[in-house]
């Protein structure tokens, strides 16, 4: 007996170490590959040098771990049981709260005001988007500074009870709401929006298992953006309305079920009735034909300046239809991820369309971010903009080399041949540039805003 259960762990053994092996080489079974933010070593190439270096080893130590037999099953298995058993997610950004709703990590961050950024920051950055406001203004340019709200904030009850018993201090949407509203900027804050709409909504306006607002939640936001652009900042989106025939699902779709889906289970758990409502531009019904109508005025030319929250607005094509055609996403202020290569015959490099004419040509520049994404602002958009307005004179140029030059004085040798260390010399001085710059030239407290 003692025999037959030694060979039985031995087979077995030997089944542990030859399968994955086996699957790696012929595939044998098709494995779901693992959702998320996930890239695979690449293949590790021989060489003698890179041998005798001790880079080759672990090269290929990464490679083969990644492209292991069944690891995308043993992993889904591991975040099974910490799911189902412990409550607990198997992801290190992602947090599972009470009823299985999960939150990304930073949500947390934003929500306590542990990334505060400190009032003087908050403050400055909204006198540079006053100015570059009104400098946009005076060439027809209309700007409005959206705040969208974190799945932390919309749903504080659904939060993990160790995050509850946290205190809570300051925080960046908090201070950025009221700064830029107290400079005179354009601002549209979904946070409270979102508060009042929650106690009605009939539909989640943040998915169980997503980090966005709900595909119903960003059309309730775009509605009231659209509203906000008429109403306030006299520049007329085309009209719609969210149509009667209200598609609902127990299925999430596009953002609903992003946190879920990079969590990687083997089962996903149930997400409860969602609204997928779809924005419709055509005439509303008349009950008797009437006249003609007039020809509807050209649509507006909208940049959205945006972190991720934007694409609820392209997938809902509430960007497509609302705007004129010429209208652009830059996500993130760094890249050009909508529309298409087709639809953009002035091309996609944002370092050569960061110009004055581009910006000019605009009816209105709606800038959004989440509240976890206000620790970096706005992504460097005004201070992009101001620059452009505020052109750096001669003696800016020689206060920057001198920056520079004392900086690299100052620095130790192994701090100096550090990886980016010039790119660190350049980010400071012209930090401390911009700032001494918007002392100079625009006045602490603005002029009020003229409506």
């Amino acid at each position: 007996m003692t025999l037959l259960f030694k060979r039985l762990c031995c087979g077995l053994l030997w089944l542990l170490l030859v399968l994955p092996a086996g699957q790696a080489r012929f595939k044998w079974l098709a494995e779901e590959p693992l959702q998320g933010a996930f890239k695979p070593a690449p293949d590790a190439t021989f060489s003698w040098s890179g041998l005798l270096a001790n880079t080759y080893q672990p090269a290929l130590e990464r490679s083969l771990d990644d492209r292991l037999g069944f690891r995308a099953l043993f992993i889904r298995l591991r975040n099974e049981l910490s799911y189902y058993g412990l409550g607990e997610s198997g992801v290190n950004n992602i947090v599972v709260g009470r009823g299985g709703v999960l939150f990304g990590r930073d949500d947390l961050d934003a929500y306590l005001g542990t990334d505060f950024v400190g009032e003087a920051v908050v403050r400055r950055n909204a006198r540079r988007l006053r100015a570059v406001q009104d400098s946009l203004a005076r060439h027809g340019t209309a700007l409005v500074f959206v705040i969208a709200p974190s799945h932390a904030t919309c749903a504080p009850e659904s939060l993990p009870s160790a995050v509850r018993r946290q205190p809570r201090s300051r925080t960046n949407a908090a201070a950025y709401a009221a700064e830029l509203t107290a400079a005179g900027v354009h601002v549209l804050d979904f946070s409270p929006a979102f508060g009042r709409w929650k106690a009605r909504a009939p539909y989640p306006l943040f998915a169980p298992g997503g980090f966005h607002w709900s595909m119903y939640g960003g059309a309730r936001a775009a509605d009231s953006l659209a509203r906000y652009l008429r109403q306030t900042l006299r520049v007329a989106p085309a009209p719609f309305r969210l149509a009667d025939d209200l598609n609902v699902s127990p299925t999430p779709r596009d953002t609903d079920d992003d946190l879920l889906r990079t969590l990687n289970l083997l089962r996903a758990p149930a997400s409860g009735p969602l609204a997928y409502p779809r924005l419709d531009f055509g005439p509303p019904p008349a009950a008797a034909p009437a006249a003609p109508a007039p020809p509807a005025p050209p649509k507006p030319n909208a940049l959205l300046v945006a972190d991720s929250f934007g694409w609820t607005w392209v997938y809902n094509s509430f960007f497509d239809n609302a705007f004129s055609d010429k209208s652009r996403y830059w996500y993130y202020n760094a890249e050009v991820v909508w529309p298409g290569a087709e639809r953009t015959p002035e091309g996609r490099d944002l370092g050569q369309l960061k110009q004055r004419a581009q910006y000019l040509s605009r009816q209105v520049i709606v800038l959004l971010f989440n509240e976890r994404n206000l620790v970096a602002f706005d992504k460097g958009f005004s201070r992009e903009v101001f620059d452009i307005f505020h052109p750096l004179s001669a003696a800016d140029h020689a206060r920057y080399d001198a920056l520079v030059a004392a900086r690299r004085e100052q620095a130790t040798w192994e701090e100096s041949v550090k990886e980016g260390f010039e790119r660190g010399l350049s980010d400071y001085a012209n930090g401390v540039l911009a700032d001494e710059r918007l002392d100079r030239e625009v006045p602490e407290r603005p002029a009020p805003l003229k409506r």
